[in-house]
């Protein structure tokens, strides 16, 4: 639930080459490996589950050593039971927290956070993300993983301000920090005040994990491989919780909808500088927890790039929801994680039709979030 927007400056690929010998106990949970059969697939099936504060900083100490076998048994048994093409992860702080997943299922690929490991190690939260994706259906082309990273943060903020050449504009015709202009600086709704500074475009502009992938040959059917054939797009959503701010809900939400709109803007820039465009699935901890709110953050900022969302877990298009459709995710009354679809370029002969969904079960002796899973199939119209 916690997260902090952290400008791109303090980000970097974190290492994926450190030894599973870093962890000096190791999981007492042993398992078989988990093999997955996906001939001629047409269903991807996608998770997403904040994991509170899983990081190694006290690794010797038994609390964090009973954390990390709970979390490596749970996950296993998530991955078994779901059958998961993709999994989205919250406040995890680096793949090698899941060597031992990675033994047992091992056909899954770890994208790794976007949060500097030395940046990661002085936060008193867990401020990463990571993504598991079956590298059996899927593969990942080369400069297609955190993308985010390739480009300087004080380049994104230059385009964000940009109007015209390489721009990626609003349908009102309006720039990414003229949008920052507005919805921080709103009497009634702004967040001017929070760190008692005022509206700074750059620490507003969140990054996040993500990674573009694409469909093996052989190992989907022919209309999934229409569907996909560009590629999707999978973004790890954790937007700003608020907590302890001193800001109120409304401007809570609006610091989250700017951050969503900031995803939805890079996501345009990259496929307007790749010149071809693709399904994405943001996926995660969105804090907004009720369906006004929703439609704020992922309705109303997608509409100002002319896109039409679709939130799965709920059932609807997201400017179409209602209270009813949530689904709570912390807790009996808190519905704060979504899996949300842009179906940009999918072919008009291709739908993605939502086959089911699930809230699993909270266990508050590892994280205080449910994890969900949506199941969509991909078949001719």
């Amino acid at each position: 639930m916690k997260y902090l927007a952290l400008p791109a400056a303090l980000l970097t690929l974190a290492s994926a080459a450190r030894l599973a010998a870093d962890f000096a106990e190791e999981s007492a949970v042993n398992f078989s490996a988990v093999e997955l059969d996906r001939a001629a697939n047409s269903d991807l099936i996608v998770m997403s589950w904040n994991m509170q504060d899983f990081d190694d900083k006290d690794r010797k100490s038994s609390s964090a050593a009973d954390k990390k076998s709970k979390i490596t048994a749970r996950l296993t048994e998530l991955l078994e039971d779901s059958k998961a093409t993709v999994v989205l992860l919250q406040e995890i702080a680096n793949c090698d927290l899941l060597d031992e997943v990675l033994k047992a299922a091992t056909q899954y690929k770890c994208v790794p956070s976007v949060v500097d490991d030395k940046y990661e190690a002085g936060s008193f939260l867990v401020l990463g993300n990571v993504i598991l994706y079956d590298s059996k259906v899927f593969y990942a082309p080369k400069g297609h993983t955190n993308e985010v990273l390739a480009t300087k943060f004080w380049d994104w903020a230059k385009l964000a301000r940009y109007t015209r050449g390489d721009a990626v504009l609003d349908s009102s015709g309006g720039s990414l920090d003229g949008a920052h202009e507005d919805m921080c600086n709103d009497k009634t709704l702004g967040w001017i005040e929070f760190g008692k500074k005022p509206c700074d475009l750059l620490s507003d502009l969140q990054s996040a994990t993500s990674v573009l992938l694409k469909p093996k040959s052989g190992k989907w059917t022919e209309p999934a491989t229409e569907a996909l054939k560009e590629g999707i797009l999978f973004v790890d959503i954790h937007l700003f919780s608020g907590k302890s701010s001193g800001l109120t809900q409304q401007q809570n939400g609006q610091r989250r909808a700017f951050q969503f709109r900031t995803h939805v803007w890079r996501t345009k820039y990259w496929q307007k500088q790749s010149g071809t465009t693709y399904p994405t699935i943001y996926a995660g901890d969105f804090n907004s927890g009720n369906a006004a709110e929703l439609k704020k953050v992922i309705a109303e900022q997608s509409a100002a790039y002319d896109v039409d969302m679709s939130c799965l877990l709920e059932g609807a298009q997201c400017k179409d929801v209602e209270e009813k459709q949530m689904k709570p995710t912390l807790g009996k009354n808190y519905p704060l994680d979504h899996v949300i679809l842009d179906k940009t370029g999918v072919p008009s002969t291709v739908t993605f039709s939502v086959a089911s969904t699930k809230v699993y079960q909270i266990d508050r002796s590892i994280a205080d979030h449910a994890p969900i899973a949506v199941k969509m199939t991909l078949e001719e119209r």
